[in-house]
């Protein structure tokens, strides 16, 4: 991890898109895992805080809806740093039956995130191919 942060923080600092990406196991516990990784490489964002609290969201989503096996699969984490203006995040899933693609699902228990990642991203999507799913958001730099 210290590589992948080091590398962030020296391609932030020359003003070029930074980009990086790391794999977690597909389980829960992975979470602060996910969360610590973007610490290290959104240090110094404006935004950083709500840009892991919504990708803890998405991820928290992949794991939980669309890996399908949990032990066995793994989500992939991308991040895409452009100093001063934007962050984008990718989780892409292995796939599973997953709510979540449709906007109007929520109960109580489910589906708030991503109605979070709506109101708080500039905006966001998702895509499906044979690898599984991937929800993207992107925020800018400074929190607003």
């Amino acid at each position: 991890m210290g590589g992948q942060a080091g590398a962030a923080g020296r391609g932030m600092s020359m003003g070029y898109p930074q980009r990086c990406c790391r794999a977690f196991p597909g389980q829960a516990e992975q979470m602060s895992q996910v969360r610590r990784f973007l610490a290290c490489v959104l240090d110094g964002c404006p935004a950083a805080g709500t840009v892991i609290l919504l990708a803890n969201e998405v991820a928290t989503n992949a794991v939980q809806y669309g890996t399908g096996t949990g032990d066995d699969g793994r989500i992939m984490v991308w991040v895409s740093v452009r100093k001063g203006e934007s962050v984008r995040i990718a989780v892409r899933d292995e796939g599973g039956p997953w709510a979540g693609q449709d906007r109007t699902y929520r109960t109580p228990e489910h589906g708030n995130g991503l109605f979070m990642v709506d109101a708080e991203a500039e905006e966001w999507g998702m895509v499906r191919n044979a690898r599984g799913r991937t929800v993207w958001f992107r925020c800018a730099w400074a929190a607003a």
